[in-house]
């Protein structure tokens, strides 16, 4: 028997039935709560989510380093524990994502707030929203006019490296499957 059910169902099944996450009893009620959608950076409809974030940064990075949403205590978490080259990047980073925006939400007081994305396919360089105020990270090793290469981010290389790979670990790691 199959079920068809979306993850944000059973959540909601889940949540009804009292069951916790495995992410240390985090309570699933929160995963389910509060759907929010994530803008194209170009769009003008991310522009107050570009705000929003902008005067997170700031506020984030006047926090002293013994709260845990401090820009620099964040950006550590990241650095020190993200696994970029393994099969688990992709739950782990999904997660990060959740957190780092809660901190978004609740510094910034706007309770809707979404990262917003671009698509590197069509615009294979940083946006210039990344290139101002408290976004622009001075430390980068690229310029606002530098392209990533075709063979990382072209709509060819994601569908003939990325999306047809059937093997899960070659696909979310650097492991070669022979």
């Amino acid at each position: 028997m199959k079920l068809d059910i979306d993850r944000r169902q059973l959540l909601r099944v889940a949540q009804a039935f009292g069951v916790a996450s495995a992410l240390g009893g985090f309570p699933i009620a929160a995963l389910a709560a509060g759907t929010v959608t994530r803008r194209n950076v170009t769009d003008d409809a991310a522009k107050d989510d570009l705000d929003a974030y902008n005067r997170a940064v700031g506020i984030m990075k006047g926090l002293p380093r013994s709260d845990k949403r401090n820009w620099t205590v964040q950006a550590t978490i990241h650095n020190d524990h993200c696994t970029h080259s393994n099969w688990y990047f992709l739950p782990w980073h999904r997660a990060y994502l959740k957190a780092f925006e809660d901190i978004i939400r609740d510094v910034s007081g706007k309770a809707d707030f979404a990262l917003p994305y671009w698509n590197w396919t069509a615009q294979p360089k940083i946006p210039s929203a990344f290139w101002t105020g408290n976004l622009n990270d001075t430390t980068r090793r690229v310029g606002p006019n530098t392209d990533m290469p075709a063979s990382a981010v072209s709509e060819s290389t994601l569908n003939t490296r990325v999306l047809n790979e059937r093997n899960f670990q070659a696909f979310a790691s650097y492991t070669q499957i022979p």
